[in-house]
């Protein structure tokens, strides 16, 4: 069993704050606040490895960043940041470069991460895959605003966890259904990159970017998309990863969600399970 911790979107922002919005007001004044009570909820305690899915800076500051970085560390817990589209708007802020300098080695993030890192070999002693997409920055296009790059660190035959800030599946559907903002997934935000979910055996894909809660399936795939901590519900998240094809989530808000109307598409908590013979994820009713 493989335990992750996950933080979506903290948004943190140290120099400026300003009124921002999408689904509900943003709380950029104590949002650093606000991870720190993510990091130290007991959700995350016993975790094989905390795993923050981008737009860490709002705006992509170094101070904000590095304040990020070493809050995660501090939890000396294996961990694994991504870049969002928010954290590639400052010029030469670069989020290798904060992980780099944080010494501890505990911190890892795809283009500054060795495969000997605490945070892979917790994957590799699970028999888990692991592959991770990294936002490197605006390119100008109108169509695919953003190049992304993917890495794989962990090859497994029996699982694959993908980390990504944009999500894979599309979620654009349901969030009109609902009359929910949709932020875009993967094929609309940027050119694919050459490391991709596979067309067989069960794959699990995490990620945030939408500042929502929701679930989405398509084949061999399962999706969880994780609410902002900017914003409400101020969500962190437990997931448990089986790779004999078992997923489960639970999520927790970390600060009382001030806003009438929650951006919300599945439950709290859910398990899945993987059907080899219909080659395809399943809810299990009653979880």
């Amino acid at each position: 069993m493989l335990r992750l911790g996950v933080i979506a979107d903290p948004h943190v922002s140290l120099e400026r704050v300003e009124e921002a919005a999408w689904h509900n007001p943003y709380r950029l004044a104590d949002a650093h606040e606000r991870l720190d009570a993510a990091l130290a909820h007991p959700l995350l305690s016993g975790t094989d490895v905390v795993v923050v899915l981008g737009d860490l800076a709002h705006f992509g500051d170094r101070p904000s960043l590095r304040r990020v970085v070493d809050a995660v560390a501090a939890t000396d817990r294996p961990a694994i940041l991504l870049s969002g589209n928010h954290d590639v708007l400052t010029p030469g802020v670069r989020l290798e470069d904060e992980v780099r300098a944080q010494h501890g080695g505990r911190v890892v993030s795809p283009l500054a991460c060795d495969p000997s890192a605490a945070a892979v070999k917790a994957f590799e002693a699970a028999g888990a895959g692991l592959a991770m997409h990294e936002v490197l920055g605006e390119n100008g296009r109108r169509l695919q605003p953003f190049d992304v790059a993917g890495r794989r660190m962990t090859v497994a035959d029996r699982l694959d966890v993908f980390l990504t800030h944009f999500p894979v599946l599309s979620l654009e559907d349901r969030c009109r259904q609902e009359h929910l903002l949709y932020a875009a997934h993967l094929d609309l935000l940027a050119p694919p990159p050459s490391v991709l979910p596979a067309p067989v055996g069960p794959v699990v894909v995490l990620s945030g970017h939408l500042h929502l809660r929701g679930v989405a399936t398509d084949a061999n795939v399962l999706q969880l998309v994780f609410a902002a901590l900017v914003e409400p519900p101020y969500e962190v998240a437990l997931v448990e990863i089986d790779v004999d094809g078992a997923v489960s989530y639970v999520c927790a808000s970390v600060a009382e969600p001030d806003a009438d109307r929650l951006p919300i598409l599945d439950p709290p908590t859910g398990r899945w399970s993987f059907d080899p013979q219909g080659v395809r994820w399943s809810v299990v009713v009653g979880s």
